[in-house]
């Protein structure tokens, strides 16, 4: 059975491999949390390669570790929220505590113009670090992104005092973990703290647990919504796709049987089954980039076929 810890840390491999003061924030936060729960010397924070060992499967290690583990510290900075596909773990493990949470659920809004987004409400056991200063992040990068902009990133929580969280909002925990001075201490004892009080109320698990692999990008990704009941809201996540944020709350069948997309009349096709359960967008970029292999023509083509999904109608 998977030991449980009391909180899982997601951070970026990017900012872990360049800035040497992350570990030594986990290790501290993970001191601080077993001394608030009476631990003793028990690992209670999970990060992947400390808690996957030698010949361990790494990603069914993950996968139980994001179902058991009580609370989700993750590490807010540009590289935890990258696009790149090649670099969406942490949006992948984000999603599965979005997973666990029965009661989250994205609040659909429309912007001027007629454009449609979504926003997660009512996320629950997903504590935030705002690495770098607010601006840094949020005037700089427009982060987060509009999918969880929702969730408190802010020391605005019970019993801590405003000048620490006016600090910690304009310096971020880097600079004050470089600094290691009171304010450093004071903040990981908060941190701590809510760290317990959130893990009071764990969330359920899903069984069996989700490949960490195939989980949708919880901030990049259109929401899965369940299709509309008379026209209700909220929309829950996990039933259908929605195509493209801007595309509307278009919805088809959970299954799509087949996808073609020819350039000439000539071209061949070869019908295979598809290995995985991607998304449509995935499914579109992944269309479009063989087809731009062969044709020289990625983007243009990846236009049509999404054009085409936008026609769509279950």
């Amino acid at each position: 059975m998977a030991p449980s810890y009391l909180f899982f840390f997601s951070y970026s491999r990017a900012d872990w491999e360049c800035d040497l003061y992350l570990a030594k924030f986990f290790e501290d936060l993970q001191n601080r949390v077993a001394m608030a729960a009476g631990a003793g010397t028990r690992q209670v924070g999970f990060r992947d390669q400390e808690g996957v060992k030698t010949g361990d499967d790494w990603t069914s290690r993950i996968s139980a570790a994001l179902q058991t583990s009580h609370v989700l510290v993750c590490v807010y900075t540009p590289n935890f929220f990258s696009a790149e596909r090649t670099r969406e773990f942490c949006a992948k493990e984000f999603m599965a505590f979005l997973k666990r949470d029965p009661q989250h659920r994205y609040e659909r809004v429309v912007h001027q113009g007629g454009r449609e987004r979504y926003a997660v409400r009512e996320a629950r056991n997903i504590l935030p670090i705002l690495w770098l200063s607010e601006r840094a992040l949020v005037e700089l990068n427009n982060l987060p992104p509009y999918a969880v902009r929702t969730i408190q990133y802010t020391l605005n929580f019970a019993h801590v005092p405003r000048a620490l969280s006016d600090q910690y909002t304009a310096k971020g925990m880097s600079l004050i973990t470089t600094q290691r001075r009171g304010t450093y201490r004071e903040i990981l004892t908060h941190l701590a703290a809510r760290i317990i009080e959130l893990g009071a109320h764990r969330l359920p698990s899903i069984t069996p647990p989700p490949d960490a692999r195939t989980l949708r990008n919880a901030f990049w990704d259109p929401p899965e919504i369940a299709a509309a009941n008379g026209g209700a809201s909220p929309y829950k996540d996990g039933d259908a796709d929605t195509l493209d944020d801007a595309a509307g709350p278009t919805v088809g069948p959970k299954q799509l049987v087949a996808f073609e997309v020819r350039s000439a009349p000539s071209d061949a096709s070869a019908w295979v089954p598809y290995p995985d359960e991607p998304s449509l967008r995935v499914l579109v970029e992944e269309i479009a980039s063989h087809a731009g292999a062969r044709q020289g023509t990625a983007p243009s083509t990846r236009a049509q076929v999404i054009s085409l999904l936008h026609c769509w109608r279950p």
